[in-house]
């Protein structure tokens, strides 16, 4: 939900519509305003007076929960957009007045929030106490939905992005690095007195476990080379956190394919795995700073994306990836 002050510059008739289809009943509205479900009626019918259309289902009863029609849908993201650009001038004039100050809303996938977060926290608040930075942790999917929606500014996602119904990319998107898959197994698994690489063939029969397919591209690649290649296999479970699928892993449970930093994140479960890169890095995972294109990018994005940036710098000078 938009913050009160975003809808501070909207009549009262758009403020009160908005809030009913936030949180869904005049009941609710009305509590939030500390009004009359009828007050709030009589305001809905004054807007729908106003644009000709109706914005609710015809006689729907003040007490019974708020069901919107299609025009009241397309008001309602016209209202997004203009609410982003109110934010978006109120960001600009503050970084005119004031310089960093401000909000800054940011969102990361798991494996990449211990690696980045961190650091980008302490750089900012280092660099200016006054801002106020939040955190959502998220997978690749959720981290575009959010940043297209004006609910995050920032986001380090998997990449690529893929824009729905072939319509253009509403992103700017600098990539960080990229990733290849690794097999990890059990130590006990016949696999650990391999050699070679492991080809994606020699995993058609094992028991699969795998990155969900919103946590990112990994388990789409994946299938999508076994598919091709007429190769059979069996997931067994999936999941959304590396972490998670190592644990199962650590307990013998089946094998998993992960991207290479995700090994360097779980030191710990290392004495009861083992790895192999798979032979011609049919698999490889890019990752990246997304932002939005249409939004104002604030003194405070733009420094948080070179602190990503250098962190991703030093993170790689001092790792070694398998």
């Amino acid at each position: 939900m938009h913050k009160q002050a975003n809808l501070s510059f909207l009549t009262e008739e758009i403020q009160l519509f908005w809030m009913v289809t936030e949180l869904g009943s005049y009941k609710k509205a009305a509590s939030h305003y500390n009004v009359s479900p009828l007050t709030i009626a009589r305001n809905i019918h004054k807007l729908e007076q106003q644009f000709g259309q109706n914005v609710q289902l015809l006689n729907h009863p003040p007490f019974k929960p708020f069901v919107i029609t299609e025009a009241g849908k397309a008001l309602k993201e016209h209202l997004k957009k203009l609410m982003s650009t109110n934010t978006d001038i109120h960001r600009h004039i503050n970084d005119i007045n004031n310089g960093l100050r401000g909000s800054l809303t940011i969102g990361a996938f798991a494996s990449a929030t211990p690696i980045f977060i961190p650091n980008l926290v302490h750089g900012l608040n280092t660099i200016s106490p006054n801002i106020e930075i939040s955190i959502h942790e998220r997978g690749t999917s959720a981290i575009f939905d959010m940043i297209e929606k004006d609910e995050i500014d920032l986001g380090i996602a998997r990449l690529p992005a893929i824009a729905a119904n072939g319509r253009k990319s509403p992103f700017i998107i600098r990539e960080l690095y990229e990733e290849r898959g690794l097999a990890v197994f059990h130590k006990s698994h016949q696999f650990a007195l391999k050699q070679d690489d492991i080809r994606l063939e020699e995993l058609a029969e094992e028991p699969l476990l795998l990155l969900r397919e919103t946590s990112g591209v990994l388990n789409q690649q994946f299938i999508s080379y076994l598919t091709q290649q007429q190769i059979p296999f069996k997931i067994i479970a999936e999941g959304s956190e590396i972490f998670t699928l190592l644990l199962m892993v650590a307990q013998n449970i089946g094998v998993t394919i992960i991207p290479d930093r995700g090994w360097t994140l779980y030191p710990d479960l290392h004495k009861f795995l083992r790895y192999r890169k798979i032979a011609g890095d049919p698999i490889r995972l890019k990752t990246g700073i997304v932002r939005k294109k249409a939004r104002y990018h604030s003194q405070a994005m733009m420094t948080a994306e070179t602190i990503i940036e250098e962190t991703e710098i030093q993170f790689r000078k001092k790792s070694q990836f398998p």
